[in-house]
This record gives C-alpha cells, sequence and structure tokens, in this order.
C-alpha cells in the first residue's frame, strides 16, 4: 500500500495485561482488534472514495468505474521484529490512482490541475477515533474472556 497514516496510541497498560495471556491467545485478540479499526476506517474510506462517472473510452487508461473503491482493503502486520500494525488503503496495483485522487494532479489531457478529493485521510479523520475505542474495547473484552476462562 501506498504512504500512510500512523496512529500510535499508548497501551502499556494494555500490555501489562496482555502479557497474563498465553502467546497464541494474546496475537489473537491483538490482530482481531486491529481488524475491528480497520474495518472502520476502510467503511469510511470506501464510503468517501470518489467513483468515476464516466466509462473511459478504448484510448484511456484510467480505471473503470468503481475499481478503486472495490480495491481499498486492510493488511493487519504483525512480527516479532516490529510492533503489530495494520495499514488501510490501496493495494499496489491501485496504489498510484488512489495517491492522484487524494493529492490532486496535473491533467494533459485536460490541460490543467485536478483538485485532491482527500478521501483518505477524511476517512482517517472521520474515523480514527471510532476506529481506537473499538480496538481497545475489543481488547478489553478479550481480556475479560480469558480472565473468566482462567
Amino acid at each position: 500500500m501506498a504512504d500512510g497514516i500512523e496512529i500510535k496510541i499508548d497501551t502499556h497498560e494494555v500490555d501489562e495485561w496482555l502479557t497474563t495471556l498465553e502467546p497464541k491467545v494474546r496475537r489473537r485478540a491483538v490482530r482481531q482488534s486491529l481488524q475491528k479499526g480497520a474495518d472502520l476506517i476502510l467503511a469510511s474510506m470506501k464510503a468517501l472514495c470518489p467513483v468515476a462517472t464516466v466509462e473511459p473510452d478504448s484510448s484511456s487508461n484510467a480505471l473503470q468505474p468503481g475499481v478503486l473503491q472495490e480495491s481499498l482493503t486492510t493488511q493487519v502486520q504483525m512480527s516479532k521484529n516490529y510492533n503489530p500494525r495494520v495499514k488501510v488503503g490501496a493495494p499496489i496495483e491501485t496504489a498510484h490512482v488512489a495517491w492522484w485522487i487524494e493529492n490532486g494532479f496535473d491533467s494533459f489531457k485536460a490541460k490543467r490541475h485536478i483538485e485532491g478529493k482527500h478521501f483518505m485521510s477524511g476517512a482517517f479523520d472521520e474515523s480514527s477515533n471510532p476506529a481506537v475505542d473499538a480496538m481497545l474495547a475489543d481488547l478489553g473484552e478479550a481480556l475479560n474472556d480469558s480472565k473468566g476462562e482462567a
């Protein structure tokens, strides 16, 4: 995925609780909570993503209407080499188009500058707080569930 925006959350209290869980349970809880937050951002991003209203002609290399919107995805990444993270946005195949639409571009065909639509940053602004709340709530549920099983 293309350049992104990072949310860093001070989770030292949650980290302490997570260390009481078995590693497999801990990884599943973190992965699931990251996915819940990412799903909220993704839904917002898809809702704000502009969709072409005109089919490109045969000489155009533009994406078909809806292709960018449908390509938006999430990717949870967990490794021993870095902190768990999630990427939300366009995959490599459509990332360049997403970047152009987000930031604007000079259209040589129209001979003018096309302003950016800022759908990715708008989605982040709109949904980052609810996403963090959802992630922390999900982690809290996982911790409470694990205490009930202990």
